[in-house]
């Protein structure tokens, strides 16, 4: 991501899907335009290689108590399930993603809707290990 790929008129940012190779056009959020400020050269964010990110996130995961894997792209997964839990439709999902094709969406659909996750919210509500009694889902 560099910084000669947001739009300054439109506010958009235009890039090539490593992937796919195919050229996407996204809008920024205003807050995201104003936390960015002017323009700049270069790179956009200076992050470290995936291998190094996700030996962060495991170092993370062990100082919170977490034994599960978990892996950056972990992250798609919840921001895909929390946007069908909010009523978002697959294809809005699947072209929020960068996904070609919707039904890789729905592989990775949310298990439950919202309206039975909802009592689980309350951190009272969540037992410590196992299942929630009060919705379908698995509390870590």
């Amino acid at each position: 991501m560099t910084w000669s790929s947001i739009q300054d008129q439109s506010g958009t940012f235009r890039f090539c899907q490593q992937k796919t190779s195919v050229p996407l056009e996204r809008p920024l959020h205003k807050i995201a335009r104003q936390l960015l400020g002017g323009k700049k050269e270069g790179l956009l964010f200076r992050l470290p290689t995936q291998d190094g990110a996700n030996k962060l996130l495991q170092e993370w995961c062990k100082q919170a108590g977490v034994k599960k894997h978990i892996t950056w792209h972990c992250a798609r997964h919840s921001f895909s399930v929390l946007l069908q839990d909010e009523g978002i439709d697959i294809a809005t999902v699947a072209g929020m993603l960068t996904c070609i094709h919707p039904g890789i969406v729905i592989d990775i659909s949310s298990p439950a809707p919202i309206a039975n996750a909802t009592p689980c919210i309350s951190p009272k509500s969540i037992p410590p290990k196992g299942m929630c009694p009060k919705c379908p889902r698995i509390v870590a």
